[in-house]
């Protein structure tokens, strides 16, 4: 395709009009990984637990979110079957993830499945178990895994912060 000219080029069309765009930025980045949690097994030899030997497994369908410093929902996911996520955020945000003691389904069959902690009443509500990462920078993609200890065996300060996601994995299967 050419377009005629009154003049100034030899041949009589004039070269087509280039402009140059700007390059493509990808504005989001990718804030992934795989959540864990501590089972303990039942000893064979004490009949109970064997807290010196958790193992992890995968939180499977369990509710990640980003949150900004103050506390505001950015984004949410779930994890696989793995335990993986991933969330697609603005760049250069200050967040932290939390993993959510709840699993939601809204396609195919619907559920919404939530760990409460039934020992402490806040404004009338018992308060879902969630654990929080520290806070990070999505200038670039970034990879949180998150793993929640049994508590039972001196780490973690004894918090059990992973009987919660125990019970939501028995509902898992």
């Amino acid at each position: 395709l050419g377009t005629t000219s009154c003049g100034g080029s030899e041949s009589g069309y004039s070269s087509p009009v280039e402009t140059e765009q700007p390059p493509t930025v990808n504005v989001k980045s990718s804030v992934s990984g795989k959540v864990t949690f501590d089972v303990v097994p039942f000893s064979i030899y004490n009949q109970g637990l064997d807290t010196d030997n958790p193992y992890p497994s995968a939180a499977r369908g369990v509710r990640v979110e980003l949150l900004n410093n103050s506390g505001r929902v950015i984004a949410t996911g779930n994890t696989d079957e793995n335990g993986n996520y991933a969330i697609q955020v603005d760049r250069d945000l200050d967040l932290f993830a939390r993993v959510s003691a709840m699993m939601i389904q809204t396609s195919g069959p619907q559920w919404n499945v939530k760990v409460t902690d039934n020992t402490s009443l806040i404004d009338n509500e018992y308060p879902l178990y969630v654990t929080n990462t520290s806070m990070f920078n999505t200038l670039a993609n970034r990879v949180r895994n998150i793993h929640l200890p049994s508590g039972l065996n001196g780490q973690n300060a004894g918090i059990r912060s992973a009987a919660p996601f125990a019970i939501l994995d028995a509902v898992y299967d």
